[in-house]
């Protein structure tokens, strides 16, 4: 077991607070290293979370570490790592704008910001509703993230995969950020696409980020 792992969620838990996307029971982090998943307990208050609200179980699903349940969410978790590989990190959270477009059942899309388009293809797509804490939550998402790094939960939230727990953390901050500005931005009569054979140049950026 590694305690730097540990500290990095109970830093990340404290991240997400302090930034709105999730409140005192809402949410779910986990890291895959070593055979290990280091995940939040259930319903363990992010903005202070314990060294021992991180469970720890091995690959057969016994705890090794931690004082309460793992997240309700855990199944959720342990399926998109068997999809992307069994190192790694996954965000559950509740950011208001993106949750608003998964209450909608509406994708995030917009061919009129670089950054968008290089970060995330120029779409951040919904998955069908799952009933949470069941296996029907993350079956279409898994679909999504074979290929996206975000996805969209309908009537719910969103969920991030990383490499490490912070690039999952940042995915989930910057598409938060996109889907404010877009809602801003169509308040005012809507975005102003990017001029002709620009999408395509930011479109390559993002194509060779997934290789």
């Amino acid at each position: 077991m590694d305690l730097l792992i540990v500290r990095a969620i109970m830093t990340i838990g404290r991240r997400l607070y302090e930034k709105e996307m999730v409140n005192y029971h809402e949410g779910n982090l986990s890291v895959m290293k070593d055979g290990l998943i280091y995940i939040t307990a259930g319903k363990a208050d992010k903005a202070a979370l314990r060294e021992d609200q991180v469970c720890v179980l091995d690959g057969g699903g016994r705890q090794v570490f931690g004082a309460g349940p793992p997240s309700s969410e855990l199944m959720m978790h342990r399926k998109v790592y068997e999809a992307r590989g069994q190192t790694g990190a996954v965000i559950h959270a509740h950011p208001p704008c993106l949750t608003a477009y998964a209450l909608c059942g509406k994708p995030v899309e917009s061919r009129a910001a670089p950054e968008f388009i290089a970060h995330f293809g120029g779409c951040i797509r919904v998955a069908a509703y799952g009933r949470p804490g069941t296996p029907a939550v993350v079956e279409d998402a898994l679909n999504i993230l074979t290929r996206d790094d975000i996805a969209l939960l309908a009537n719910h939230g969103a969920l991030a995969y990383g490499a490490t727990l912070e690039e999952a953390f940042y995915r989930l901050e910057t598409a938060e950020r996109v889907a404010n500005n877009l809602s801003l931005a169509r308040r005012l009569g809507g975005e102003a696409p990017l001029p002709e054979g620009e999408p395509g140049f930011f479109e390559e950026m993002y194509a060779n980020r997934r290789r």
